[in-house]
């Protein structure tokens, strides 16, 4: 037979058969992409995913800075003993009634959870301490089933280290959602740590449903108030982004806020004359840091009473949940209830929606 014949049958062969595994490669990852998207739990937060497989629930961050696949084996569940790192997951584990299962927490003094310092008392081991101080060696003799941390390039060599000794380490970086929804969501998360998922479902459900439902009532209001926010830090004002998670929320409460245009997702640094400028007439002055009256605020910064908001006694800070150490309950149990703050924001800033409700987070300066 010619061997230029053999040689083109079997080019041709290759060629087919190529053709056929790139079509059953093709079908295959549209089949895992495509069970992904069905199993991922997690509906409204942007920077994570929670996937269920055999034997384990992959819990992956999209960051470009900290993207990182986590796998929690199946076995491992329910956690009975974590460490705690982030003072957020205090809120997640009291809204399911888990705060039992903490072996250890870290820097306590930065936490508001009454119920979590009344088991501090009765279990004073607990207490670890500062988070500066913590050891590769402490944490093996804590022994925890996971470490419920927050990313922080500062403490990436002891993280590292831990998962080299075998020790689950997650990230609970909720900080990092633009929706006050997101942020919400991460009680899913905790519902498949504890084992409740029914339960956390449920209430996510309930917060959600809530938020849309107050959302509606406000961006219903003619004529909405104009908003800005926090103070003069030294020299420099730290405005939210415009779509940060508080600006989010001032939109979704049916506010007007000045810095809307902005595509930050963090803040933006300005000057005062800078702010001055586009907020001197605005009706309200929202998150003014954790202050507790007017003339605190002019003691920060001594030109603070220059606008009208503050002539007009209408500044809020966020300090109505907050203990002596400074601790403030709108990281925990805020980071969850994202409907109760909206309802605080909408009481602020359309007071005849809201006529009987009395603010839970927020405090007006007097």
């Amino acid at each position: 037979m010619n061997k230029d014949f053999l040689f083109g049958f079997f080019l041709i062969f290759l060629l087919i058969n190529s053709a056929c595994k790139s079509d059953a490669d093709a079908k295959a990852v549209e089949i895992t992409s495509s069970e992904h998207k069905k199993l991922n739990i997690f509906q409204d937060a942007a920077t994570v995913s929670l996937y269920e497989n055999k034997n384990a629930w992959t819990y992956q961050i999209h960051l470009d800075k900290n993207s990182k696949d986590i796998e929690i084996p199946k076995e491992k569940l329910p956690l009975k003993n974590v460490a705690i790192l982030s003072a957020a997951s205090i809120g997640y584990l009291e809204a399911l009634d888990e705060l039992p299962i903490i072996k250890g927490v870290f820097d306590p003094q930065w936490i508001y959870s009454p119920a979590l310092h009344k088991m501090l008392e009765a279990n004073p081991d607990k207490n670890q301490g500062n988070l500066a101080g913590l050891s590769l060696e402490q944490m093996l003799a804590l022994n925890p089933d996971a470490v419920l941390a927050f990313s922080d390039p500062n403490m990436s060599k002891t993280y590292k280290m831990l998962e080299d000794n075998g020790i689950l380490v997650i990230y609970i970086d909720e900080y990092n959602e633009n929706s006050p929804l997101g942020k919400a969501e991460f009680i899913k998360l905790f519902g498949v740590f504890t084992q409740k998922e029914k339960e956390a479902m449920e209430l996510y459900d309930e917060i959600k449903s809530s938020y849309v439902a107050l959302h509606q009532q406000a961006i219903n209001q003619s004529d909405p108030p104009s908003v800005f926010a926090d103070i003069m830090r030294g020299d420099i004002w730290y405005m939210p982004g415009g779509n940060s998670f508080s600006a989010q929320y001032f939109k979704d409460a049916g506010a007007n806020y000045l810095w809307s245009d902005n595509t930050n997702a963090g803040s933006i640094k300005l000057n005062f004359e800078q702010v001055f400028e586009k907020a001197e007439k605005a009706d309200f002055w929202m998150n003014a840091a954790d202050l507790n009256s007017l003339q605190q605020l002019q003691q920060t910064y001594i030109n603070h009473d220059w606008f009208d908001a503050f002539k007009n006694k209408k500044v809020y800070s966020l300090s109505k949940r907050m203990n002596a150490a400074g601790a403030n309950d709108y990281f925990e149990t805020g980071a969850v209830r994202a409907d109760w703050i909206l309802k605080d924001l909408i009481h602020v800033f359309h007071p005849t929606l809201l006529p009987e409700h009395q603010l839970y987070f927020y405090q007006k300066l007097e």
